[in-house]
């Protein structure tokens, strides 16, 4: 998961693995209940990291799971 998240965050604007000063600015990194667990995870592992970019903080875990609510709003309505 590590690696899968610092592939996708080249991506964030301002990331920069040489300035510790710069702070990239955050995107929703979204998926279903477990990928966001390991997104969690995965950033905890990191914290420690050298710089803001290397500790993956431009990357926001969200959760997406679109179509349990929509069950949810079916089954109430």
């Amino acid at each position: 998961m590590i690696d899968i998240l610092r592939f996708v965050h080249d991506y964030v604007p301002g990331n920069s693995e040489e300035s510790a000063e710069s702070k990239p600015v955050k995107v929703l990194s979204g998926g279903d209940y477990l990928t966001f667990e390991r997104h969690k995870e995965a950033q905890s592992a990191m914290q420690d990291a050298r710089t803001p970019s290397s500790s993956l903080e431009g990357l926001f875990p969200k959760i997406e799971d679109f179509h349990a609510q929509m069950e949810w709003m079916q089954v109430h309505v």
